[in-house]
């Protein structure tokens, strides 16, 4: 089971900051080798893990 993050919640912010004002100003990433692309991947990846680490998780209980 994972217990804990692969992206701390400061650096959640600030990918979460970069990408608002990406969008902002119109400056959008061209490939998926972008930084900004691999951070939302990344980020993408570890809430994945979490909806996935829950739901194990309910279902070991439910198996009870």
């Amino acid at each position: 089971m994972i217990n804990s993050r692969l992206v701390s919640v400061e650096e959640r912010q600030s990918i979460l900051d970069r990408i608002q004002t990406a969008f902002l100003i119109g400056i959008y990433p061209t490939s998926t080798n972008d930084p900004l692309m691999q951070d939302l991947q990344r980020l993408i990846n570890d809430a994945t893990e979490k909806v996935i680490s829950k739901k194990l998780k309910t279902l070991k209980a439910n198996s009870k």
